[in-house]
């Protein structure tokens, strides 16, 4: 398992799992070292179960990465009808909801 421990002005320890699996080592400046080296021992399990967890999804990724949906692509002469037949339906039923709930509306855009 590859540590790395990062001392600073902190209170407590933190222990970070890394993308690339390596484990960083948040500590207090004047944490003795047998400290540090207790807790990872003791959290050896945790560490463990989340490295195992980043190896599943970076599996499930490679696994998705590369696949394609299979779908229909609109020419231009489909989209403008599609939007001319929403320019003529769109403003009807904004008007009809306008009226059943009893606001007022300005210009559609």
């Amino acid at each position: 398992m590859n540590v790395k421990i990062i001392r600073s002005n902190r209170k407590t320890l933190a222990i970070q799992i890394n993308p690339d699996l390596s484990v960083t080592v948040r500590a207090p400046m004047y944490a003795p070292q047998s400290d540090i080296e207790r807790i990872l021992r003791e959290k050896e399990g945790w560490i463990q179960k989340h490295i195992e967890k980043i190896r599943e999804q970076e599996a499930k990724r490679k696994e998705t990465q590369g696949e394609f949906v299979e779908s229909e692509y609109l020419t231009n002469e489909e989209i403008k009808k599609l939007a001319d037949k929403a320019l003529q339906h769109i403003p009807k039923r904004v008007s009809y909801f306008a009226k059943h709930i009893g606001v007022t509306y300005g210009k559609l855009t």
